[in-house]
C-alpha cells in the first residue's frame, strides 16, 4: 500500500482529534493532529493550529505574469496574535501532560 508504513495497515493508523480552546485569552483556537506517513521520530504526530485571523490580506492581479498574488502582512500584530493563541494552547496542553517520564 503506497504511502503507509506496514505497521499502520493492521492498526488503522492514528486516530484524528480536534482540540478546541474557545476561552483562549488570545483568541479561539483549534488544534488538529494528523499523521504524516514518512515521520521518522517514534511517537511523533504533526498538528496544525488554527485561529481566526483578521481580514488583512488581499489578492492582486499581476498583468506582467498573468497571475494572482496574495498579499499577506504577516508582521501585522493582529495576525501575530493568532500564532500566540495557538502557542498558548500548546503550552496549556504541555503543562497538563508533563510528568516525570515525559517532558515536552
Amino acid at each position: 500500500m503506497y504511502g503507509l508504513r506496514n505497521h499502520f495497515i493492521d492498526e488503522g493508523g492514528p486516530a484524528a482529534a480536534a482540540v478546541e480552546h474557545h476561552d483562549n485569552p488570545f483568541g479561539p483556537t483549534v488544534l488538529l493532529q494528523f499523521p504524516q506517513w514518512d515521520e521518522t521520530r517514534e511517537g511523533a504526530l504533526l498538528s496544525l493550529g488554527m485561529g481566526i485571523a483578521p481580514p488583512r490580506g488581499s489578492f492582486r492581479y499581476d498583468p506582467a505574469t498573468d497571475s494572482v498574488k496574495l498579499r499577506w502582512p504577516g508582521s501585522d500584530p493582529d495576525i501575530a496574535r493568532v500564532n500566540e493563541a495557538a502557542a498558548h494552547t500548546y503550552d496549556v496542553l504541555n503543562q497538563a501532560n508533563t510528568d516525570a517520564q515525559y517532558q515536552p
